[in-house]
């Protein structure tokens, strides 16, 4: 045995000690360019997972802004409030999202099957709906 088991694991070290400064340098690696769909489905949905869990606000207009009015709030209040329902929606539709890219199974999955298409394409609308209101 070596330093890192059988020898032939030396390359997978190497590359993977390449791709971690390539990631510190540009924020991505060849292998996430090479496995883009492994990438949304492993990576992204674990960010939008954190995302759901550490977000502080909701965008405006998310949820019923005539429900903001009725309770005598102001329909601009962004705040990270347990019992408004607004914010409650925000972080369960973020992490449904990223439940939806996890289900997707990336590259493992050569011909994937219709739920795998569905919680896709589900995850990308629900992306395309809210692509600037992606902030923490």
């Amino acid at each position: 045995m070596t330093l890192f088991g059988q020898f032939n694991n030396f390359d997978k070290v190497k590359n993977e000690i390449y791709w971690f400064f390539q990631r510190g340098i540009k924020g991505y690696c060849d292998k996430d360019i090479w496995e883009l769909n492994t990438w949304f489905a492993e990576t992204f949905s674990r960010m939008l997972m954190e995302l759901s869990d550490k977000t502080l606000s909701y965008p405006d207009g998310f949820g019923s802004i005539d429900n903001k009015i009725q309770k005598g709030l102001n329909p601009q209040s962004i705040s990270k409030d347990e019992s408004n329902e607004e914010y409650i929606a925000w972080k369960s539709a973020i992490k449904k999202a990223a439940e939806q890219f996890a289900a997707t199974g990336g590259y493992s999955y050569r011909v994937p099957t219709e739920e795998q298409i569905k919680n896709r394409d589900e995850a990308f609308e629900f992306i395309r709906n809210n692509f600037y209101d992606l902030w923490w």
